[in-house]
């Protein structure tokens, strides 16, 4: 990055910033690349695709939208059987109730 010449500039250039702008602003510091960079091919993985470490295919499965709705939808239903099993009642429609004599209360 231009005028980042010590830690002092570096700050003055992320402070203010959103989080993932701050992290791409010290990663352009660390890892400088001075060339034009490629077009992307229109999916949202073309950036990852560019700086892949040769397995991408691999890597890039981790992070498909379908893997983390299906991760997201597992962590969800662990939960609820946590839920179930912490309030000792036997199914979902147990905490339903459980939670509307709570909200009598």
């Amino acid at each position: 990055m231009e005028y980042v010449r010590n830690m002092d500039d570096l700050m003055l250039q992320i402070n203010g910033c959103r989080s993932n702008e701050a992290v791409m602003k010290v990663f352009n510091v660390l890892f400088p690349y001075d060339l034009p960079l490629p077009r992307g091919t229109g999916d949202e993985l073309s950036a990852a695709n560019f700086y892949g470490n040769g397995r991408q295919e691999d890597d890039l499965k981790e992070y498909h939208p379908d893997r983390l709705r299906k991760n997201l939808d597992d962590e969800t239903d662990q939960a609820v059987l946590d839920a179930i099993k912490k309030n000792k009642v036997d199914d979902i429609v147990g905490l339903q109730n459980l939670q509307n004599e709570l909200h009598v209360l």
